[in-house]
């Protein structure tokens, strides 16, 4: 059993522009077949029409005229006379792309299937706010008060982080293993874009969905919080990422300079023990009027994240123009 012929049919092609719409076209192929009893889809997957093909004319022979913006969303088959053989194909074309949002980017997509896995991950942003200590200003300046002392509690600023929201179909979901990136950061650069230790895995949620043709799969929202590296004119860092940066500050001091392992010693102030944390510098000393030395603390385990399996030009990626056709 098999497709004897497929020829174009005139009189009953049809095409629609609007804003809302878009450019759609419906035209028709007729085929003969060899055998009677070929059933009707026996005969659809013969044809090999794809959802997702861009809009060519004629069908059967040389194109003389397309439209790449405008792609197959299905195609009806109905059967002609009584000898079995015959068939009447309409096409329907609209300017949904199948096969870039819809998933029909393989072979089964001749057979009327489209794959839940092929649908590219959808991507947000956004942000949110928190509270975050002030240490130094917004030219790197340090905060302190007159006499160079920190302030006890800190200044606070809003801090109004960014966020990556990336969703995703994949067909399993282990709740254990995606739990050992929360509130991990990237230890590489992520997606081309972040530098190491930028980025936070803040959630991982799934979904469980069904697929007529593939079965149970999971919608995957993989939700992500950024700091980038922040530097003053003068290039100076004044917020590290991930990585949290306060004064070299206490109430002791070191007893021999450089030297932990002498012990430490209460910092003297007007001839008693300081109540308050007064900056000691980077020896671990107390030195009044010097620079405040800043101590970095990474909070957050770095992980690779390249194991979530993102495409690296997921964010960077452009559609190809639609320049329609001839």
């Amino acid at each position: 059993m098999q497709i004897k012929s497929i020829t174009d049919v005139r009189g009953n092609r049809s095409v629609s522009w609007s804003g809302q719409g878009g450019r759609t076209y419906s035209q028709q192929v007729r085929v003969i077949t060899d055998d009677p009893t070929m059933g009707m889809r026996a005969v659809a997957k013969a044809l090999s029409f794809r959802v997702g093909d861009s809009y060519i004319h004629p069908l059967t022979t040389t194109p003389t005229e397309w439209d790449y913006g405008s792609y197959l969303q299905g195609f009806d088959l109905k059967e002609e006379g009584d000898d079995g053989k015959q068939w009447l194909c309409t096409l329907n074309y609209g300017q949904f792309n199948w096969a870039e949002q819809g998933g029909a980017t393989t072979e089964a997509a001749s057979d009327g299937q489209t794959s839940p896995f092929s649908v590219p991950p959808k991507v947000s942003f956004g942000s949110a706010r928190y509270e975050r200590e002030c240490h130094l200003d917004n030219k790197g300046k340090a905060i302190v008060n007159t006499v160079g002392d920190p302030y006890d509690p800190p200044l606070k600023r809003d801090d109004s982080r960014g966020t990556l929201t990336i969703v995703r179909n994949e067909p399993t979901f282990n709740s254990q293993y995606v739990q050992t990136f929360k509130d991990t950061c990237n230890q590489d650069v992520f997606l081309a874009i972040y530098a190491p230790n930028t980025v936070k895995c803040a959630d991982v949620v799934a979904e469980r969905e069904y697929h007529a043709d593939y079965g149970y799969y999971w919608v995957v929202t993989y939700q992500f919080e950024i700091r980038e590296f922040v530097t003053d004119a003068s290039n100076n860092v004044i917020y590290a990422g991930w990585t949290e940066m306060i004064p070299n500050s206490g109430l002791h001091e070191l007893k021999t300079p450089f030297d932990p392992t002498q012990g430490k010693k209460p910092i003297i102030l007007g001839g008693a023990p300081a109540t308050k944390p007064v900056l000691i510098n980077q020896n671990g000393v107390y030195a009044p009027g010097a620079d405040p030395y800043y101590l970095k603390f990474q909070l957050y385990p770095l992980q690779d994240f390249s194991k979530f399996n993102f495409a690296d030009d997921l964010l960077t990626v452009s559609s190809v123009p639609g320049g329609g056709g001839s």
